[in-house]
């Protein structure tokens, strides 16, 4: 009912996307990429992020409690109004792009317990971050960088 209110009585059907805990191993198919607002795929099967969906319109993402193993480098590329990404709890996802750059507005990033273990190049460039998430990445060795991150709050 949530969804159906939020999605303007249901005529934006695509502009939030919930396929939570079904059993996906892929993302799903969508027909116009830039209606789309908020996507969840949390507790699925989904193993790689691949290709470069134009998300133009996308302001959160929610990948947690899955079986990420890869992002591609270019998946991030066209999703400048992204400001919530959470790929928490994907043991076996050990590496973020550098790509990772390219979310601008990203304000909130959550890589708890992943098995990730470097932070990435690109992180850096993410002026407008305020909250950064890595409780329980035992594998992490380096947090360079990080002090080039200004506006995160403790």
């Amino acid at each position: 009912m949530a969804l159906w209110i939020a999605s303007e009585l249901g005529r934006e059907k695509e502009a939030f996307i919930v396929h939570a805990g079904v059993g996906l191993n892929e993302i799903p198919k969508v027909k116009n990429w830039n209606s789309v607002r908020r996507m969840s795929l949390m507790k699925n099967k989904i193993r790689n992020l691949a290709g470069s969906p134009e998300c133009l319109e996308l302001t959160a993402f929610l990948m947690q409690r899955g079986e990420l193993v890869n992002i591609s480098s270019e998946f991030f590329k066209s999703m400048p109004k992204l400001q919530v990404l959470d790929l928490s709890f994907n043991e076996h996802l050990t590496k973020v792009p550098d790509g990772v750059s390219d979310l601008v507005s990203l304000k909130y990033l959550n890589l708890s317990d992943t098995g990730i273990r470097h932070l990435p190049k690109g992180l850096q460039e993410l002026k407008k971050l305020i909250h950064l998430n890595l409780e329980h990445t035992l594998q992490l060795s380096s947090i360079a960088g990080i002090s080039n991150l200004h506006n995160l709050m403790i």
